[in-house]
């Protein structure tokens, strides 16, 4: 029996203008005007099929860049972010039937790039519950792990009767969630000690964060997710092909 795990990407992007304080910047109690222009005219004007606001007497407008920075200026260009994230590859993890203790584990990683100025969340989710399923029968499958608190597990745990499927994430901008201070995850912060093989918690159809870093132009940064199935001694797994299919998106902030 080999178990399955196909990534999809999806590239969820958001565009935020960013709370800069400039000298001709304007606000109120239910209002705020982001950017504007000092220049010699302008109007709006409109119709039932178009809305036009323009500008007069302004100077030094357009694009510009090198290979280190990109510049829009003028009448509303703004800052519109951008996000990219590589592909994850599939995972194929050892035969875990019959009756016999057993335990697989395997990885994958993700590299997220983002100019946006509050940075970038990497979430994780499953299709289906339980995630990891018989491609034959539904009525067959390894469970969600389930934490035994409200935090990820330090040491991953399963049941002598029970076959299990969890994860835990690796990285530099993985949530505190899943980081530990040696003894437990969830720590106060400044107290951490990541490891890849601590903080275990279970998929499920709604997106669980597993990382958040700041901007990372150009170089990236890299989220590692390893999953782990386990049989226990007493449990008779079938036989069969198993799959997991999980999405991931990475979202600009």
């Amino acid at each position: 029996m080999r178990l399955h795990i196909s990534s999809m990407i999806v590239y969820a992007v958001s565009f935020t203008i960013a709370p800069l304080i400039v000298a001709a910047q304007m606000s109120g109690g239910q209002y705020r005007i982001g950017f504007d222009s000092m220049n010699a005219g302008g109007s709006l004007s409109g119709s039932e099929s178009y809305s036009l606001e323009d500008t007069t007497g302004e100077i030094s407008t357009g694009d510009s860049q090198s290979e280190t920075y990109k510049m829009k200026a003028g009448y509303q260009q703004m800052n519109a972010s951008y996000i990219s994230i590589s592909d994850g590859a599939d995972i194929a993890l050892s035969n875990l039937s019959g009756l016999t203790e057993n335990t697989s584990t395997g990885s994958t990683q993700w590299t997220v790039i983002t100019d946006s100025p509050a940075g970038y969340s990497l979430g994780v989710r499953a299709t289906s519950s339980p995630a990891l399923v018989h491609v034959s029968s539904s009525s067959l499958y390894f469970s969600d792990y389930v934490p035994q608190g409200s935090d990820p597990d330090q040491n991953f745990i399963n049941a002598t009767s029970s076959a299990v499927f969890a994860f835990n994430p690796d990285g530099a901008d993985i949530k505190n969630k899943y980081v530990s201070d040696g003894s437990s995850c969830n720590p106060s912060p400044g107290l951490t000690f990541d490891s890849d093989d601590i903080c275990w918690d279970g998929f499920a159809t709604s997106t669980k964060d597993i990382s958040q870093g700041p901007p990372n132009h150009p170089s990236g940064a890299q989220t590692i997710l390893n999953v782990r199935a386990a049989n226990g001694p007493d449990h008779i797994q079938a036989a069969g092909t198993y799959r997991a299919v999980l999405i991931v998106t990475a979202l600009a902030l």
